[in-house]
């Protein structure tokens, strides 16, 4: 049976208990996390239906996707159709469709893997947007790594923002956090991982890398360091990896930006890793 109910006052508190998960204090104390935008919000129900709390959606968006509201309906999610102004009020952005779900939905441990299982993980020092992190989240999830690391300097990765640029695929793969880079590194070196970082001046260059990687050089655990936006990894961070790799350049362009070299270098890999299976 459907469950309806129409909000229209954008100051009632449940309005204000559903934007209040944009920040990270909240969402920690609640337990809760908040999904946006179609394709987020309709990965969720179709993977996570159990957990979700509230669907809430536009008279709009309701008519745009009758088969997102249908289903939740089916999973006995309960759903609220919402004036414009309450879904503004909920998360400016969401597109007229937003999502509560328990925090558990996502998981936040280290997957454990066999010693011969090849593996792909990213690693995030210190990437600060969370379009960005989110788009690496995607990146992530498409060539097949089993989890992304998020250290201390990194953006929530369970935060509205970056689930959305995600496009839900933080539903797909591990999100463990840990507050030290370097710790973080040596836990996977001890766990057979080779860790490689993305840098503009390494001599050696993605192709290289792909070459040994397919010799059987570098085993078949990798670990994929992606770093800051603007400056890329600090000498700290990739002085504590196992090799740095360069992706060749052919144009003018000094370098690129973080999504695209994690692209190339995931990619590349799953190539090998996956290839090979």
């Amino acid at each position: 049976m459907e469950r309806r109910e129409k909000l229209i006052n954008p100051r009632a508190e449940r309005v204000k208990r559903v934007a209040g998960l944009s920040r990270r204090s909240v969402r920690a104390d609640s337990g809760l996390l908040r999904f946006e935008g179609p394709q987020a919000v309709s990965e969720l129900v179709r993977l996570g239906a159990g957990a979700v709390r509230d669907l809430y959606m536009t008279p709009e968006q309701i008519e745009r996707y009758p088969n997102l509201w249908d289903a939740a309906r089916a999973k006995d999610i309960w759903s609220h159709e919402v004036s414009p102004e309450v879904a503004r009020s909920m998360a400016e952005g969401a597109q007229g469709i937003i999502a509560v779900a328990d925090a558990s939905v996502v998981s936040t441990e280290m997957p454990v893997l066999a010693s011969d299982t090849p593996a792909l993980i990213m690693v995030l020092p210190e990437t600060q947007d969370p379009g960005n992190a989110g788009t690496l989240v995607r990146i992530a999830d498409g060539a097949g790594a089993r989890a992304v690391v998020s250290c201390s300097g990194t953006v929530d990765l369970l935060s509205p923002k970056v689930v959305r640029s995600s496009v839900g695929s933080v539903l797909h793969l591990a999100l463990p956090r840990v507050e030290s880079f370097e710790q973080a590194i040596l836990d996977l070196q001890s766990q057979g991982f080779t860790c490689v970082g993305a840098d503009g001046y390494a001599p050696t260059t993605l192709q290289e890398f792909s070459a040994a990687l397919q010799a059987g050089t570098y085993g078949r655990k990798i670990a994929w360091v992606m770093g800051n936006e603007a400056r890329g990894l600090t000498q700290a961070e990739g002085d504590s990896l196992d090799l740095l790799v360069s992706i060749r350049l052919y144009g003018q362009a000094e370098s690129l930006n973080v999504a695209s070299a994690a692209s190339l270098c995931l990619f590349a890999t799953a190539d090998v890793l996956w290839g090979s299976l």
